[in-house]
């Protein structure tokens, strides 16, 4: 278990942390083993408003990046414009490109969410397959003798 909702605030109060913050919260199970301590261990943790926002309009080309840091936030970004792409689908303009190009060890192994991805090109909400720039790039580094990066699916696409 973890600490409460209302625990951590009480414990943000007079803590220094900005407003707003989750200040230090007791916290006890196995992830918490490390500490030497047998009882719960005392954390800092504090929440910011995030920063990344989506583009209003289908009309702004997207080119989204995740060199091995994770897909999660332009997942959600890709589901948000594929919600767009279904509303304004009537009539509306073709959308400006969208690419996502990032990083995993290995396909078989480490490429969540795969078969989303697809259906997005095949959708259109990704660039479908033959326009450019390609609408998914997967850089596996592990699956090859070479290692393969991010930053070499973008050499071989011109950007």
């Amino acid at each position: 278990g973890g600490a409460s909702a209302a625990g951590a605030e009480a414990g943000a109060a007079g803590s220094g942390l900005p407003s707003g913050s989750a200040g230090p919260a007791a916290v006890a199970g196995p992830a918490f083993a490390w500490s030497g301590s047998a009882g719960p261990s005392r954390i800092a943790v504090w929440v910011d408003r995030g920063s990344m926002r989506m583009p209003p309009s289908l009309q702004v080309p997207l080119i989204l990046v995740g060199p091995g840091t994770g897909v999660a936030p332009f997942r959600s970004f890709l589901e948000e414009r594929h919600a767009l792409r279904q509303q304004q689908a009537a009539g509306g303009e073709e959308p400006a490109p969208c690419c996502l190009l990032f990083g995993c060890r290995s396909m078989a192994a480490d490429c969540y969410y795969l078969d989303q991805w697809q259906a997005y090109v095949q959708g259109g909400t990704l660039n479908p397959e033959g326009r450019q720039p390609p609408g998914l790039l997967v850089a596996a580094s592990r699956d090859t003798a070479s290692k393969v990066y991010v930053t070499h699916r973008i050499r071989e696409h011109g950007a």
